[in-house]
């Protein structure tokens, strides 16, 4: 078990900490549309920044003597409380990205037995999803319900190397390299803001200038790729779309 990483399948977690859940955490949604939809709005930024997402109190009754529960509890909240998302598996079908907002104190206190609540911040989403373009036109359903999940459009070198006028367009985003040789591998990575040539950050290039990293929609969405107006052919080499269905 990584300390970025907490599985609660089944509803216990007897065997690391002589703990269990009482039931399925409850789940509150609160989103702001405006600051989801912008530019710093992919899981991991909303949870740091608390601007947008979910909700979750989880309830744990520890077990043992005083001097074990103590120990238990203070091993679990080691691994909850971490600079980066916790990964939460609670067996329903769904995974968790979850930051710790507030441990209550302890309830239901007996010689065996004591209850903690826990508060997260969370998103919820499973597992990623990727797409393969067969050609320059693709038809993507998105899964998710947030108003727009941040994707990474990847451009294999084989495909887009030594193009001299390469147009990419999600829905109603376009990114145009019009004039620009191509020396390497594309990838346009909405999920972690940055757009890369051969390995090499172009995110701040004088000769572009991009407003906005690719994300989907709700339901369909179209991703044309396009060499001197020609739509690429990918077949032996194709263009991904990848993205995490995450949901309200």
């Amino acid at each position: 078990m990584r300390a970025t990483e907490v599985f609660i399948a089944d509803h216990t977690l007897w065997e690391e900490f002589r703990a269990k859940m009482i039931a399925y955490p409850t789940v509150s949604t609160e989103l702001d549309n405006a600051i989801f939809q912008g530019v710093n709005r992919s899981s991991i930024q909303l949870l740091h920044n608390y601007h947008a997402g979910q909700y979750m109190d989880c309830e744990i009754d520890y077990f043992g003597t005083v001097a074990q529960r103590a120990v238990n509890r203070s091993n679990l909240e080691a691994l909850l409380i971490s600079p980066e998302p916790v990964k939460i598996d609670f067996g329903d079908g769904f995974f968790y990205q979850a930051v710790l907002l507030k441990i209550s104190g302890v309830q239901n206190d007996t010689e065996v037995l004591s209850s903690v609540t826990y508060r997260f911040r969370v998103t919820k989403h499973t597992d990623e999803i990727k797409h393969n373009m067969d050609n320059g036109e693709i038809d993507i359903f998105c899964q998710s319900t947030v108003p727009l999940t941040d994707c990474r459009i990847y451009l294999p070198s084989a495909v887009v190397n030594g193009a001299i006028d390469l147009w990419v367009q999600l829905n109603d985003m376009t990114w145009s390299f019009a004039g620009m040789t191509i020396s390497g591998s594309l990838i346009l990575d909405g999920i972690n803001k940055v757009f890369t040539m051969a390995g090499v950050n172009i995110t701040n290039h004088d000769d572009f200038e991009w407003t906005d990293f690719p994300a989907l929609k709700p339901g369909a969405n179209r991703l044309t790729a396009m060499i001197e107006g020609i739509v690429i052919s990918t077949v032996n080499s194709p263009i991904s779309v990848r993205y995490l269905p995450t949901y309200l």
